[in-house]
């Protein structure tokens, strides 16, 4: 364990919480998230790395949404993401709202019409199988 990891952990920082407070550790976040780090870690005072970097990391607040890191999330004070004066980051909260609506939407559309495909499947399978029944016991009386 190193140095750093043990201060960090000492002050109960994660890492994503250092990369995310600079603006020019993008890949520095990406290849956090892509050894596991924890996009929802807390820090002493309540802060996810989103919730840190919500004040003016504009480029850190884009990735972390594009990472899905949780807009809903509330620090120990109270303060959320969408709190920012940053209107940048306002519109990129909009924008990542508006494509998390649609994609529920897409997926409840998606589940809708399924279940729809389903029940016609089932209908019709019945309706062939009681027809293929009767001609083969009006076939059976033949016999």
């Amino acid at each position: 364990m190193s140095l750093l990891w043990f201060v960090l952990s000492q002050f109960c920082l994660c890492l994503l919480h250092v990369a995310a407070g600079r603006d020019d550790d993008a890949k520095a976040i990406e290849l956090l998230v892509a050894f596991d780090a924890d996009l929802e870690c807390v820090s002493s005072s309540g802060y996810t790395p989103l919730l840190g970097t919500a004040r003016g990391n504009v480029n850190a607040v884009r990735l972390l949404l594009e990472l899905n890191a949780d807009t809903t999330k509330r620090s120990r004070d109270g303060w959320t993401v969408s709190q920012t004066d940053n209107e940048e980051i306002k519109r990129l909260l909009l924008e990542h709202s508006k494509k998390s609506v649609r994609n529920w939407i897409s997926i409840l559309f998606r589940s809708w019409f399924n279940v729809c495909v389903s029940l016609c499947r089932n209908q019709n399978e019945n309706k062939l199988a009681s027809k293929h029944s009767v001609e083969f016991a009006t076939l059976s009386a033949f016999d």
